[in-house]
């Protein structure tokens, strides 16, 4: 058998294969959805996310601060959230991002959270919410 009898025992599996992988790529593509690119400003917003001192937290909120909003950073760890809060202030040149301690495996700290931002909100040293993400 020749060469070109190789190749095409070979064209079956290999256009087989192709196709799979192409069609993993599109399914890939198709289910992480679309990436936003607006720069709506949130200016006057307060932001409360969880987990924000590492991985999409983190990055969610760098975001979400230079935009212009007030981002509270809820932290199980409050020393890992200074270091981020910092970090995200130097980077974004927002001086409004601050951290809180939460633990959201415990509802008491979930109350206390809470009633923390509600009572620094009425009193003025909060904002109204604009977003909350979770």
């Amino acid at each position: 058998m020749g060469v070109i009898g190789r190749l095409a025992r070979l064209a079956v599996p290999l256009s087989f294969f192709g196709t799979a992988v192409g069609c993993t790529v599109l399914v890939k593509d198709y289910y992480s959805g679309a990436r936003y690119s607006g720069q709506a400003r949130i200016d006057g917003k307060t932001v409360i996310i969880t987990g924000a001192n590492t991985g999409i937290g983190k990055e969610t909120a760098k975001d979400l601060a230079a935009r212009g909003g007030r981002v509270i950073l809820a932290c199980r760890d409050t020393n890992k959230g200074e270091q981020a809060a910092e970090e995200i202030r130097q980077s974004t040149d927002n001086k409004n991002v601050f951290v809180r301690q939460l633990d959201l495996s415990s509802l008491q700290s979930v109350r206390t959270f809470a009633d923390n931002v509600v009572k620094a909100s009425i009193f003025g040293i909060g904002k109204a919410f604009g977003y909350l993400v979770a």
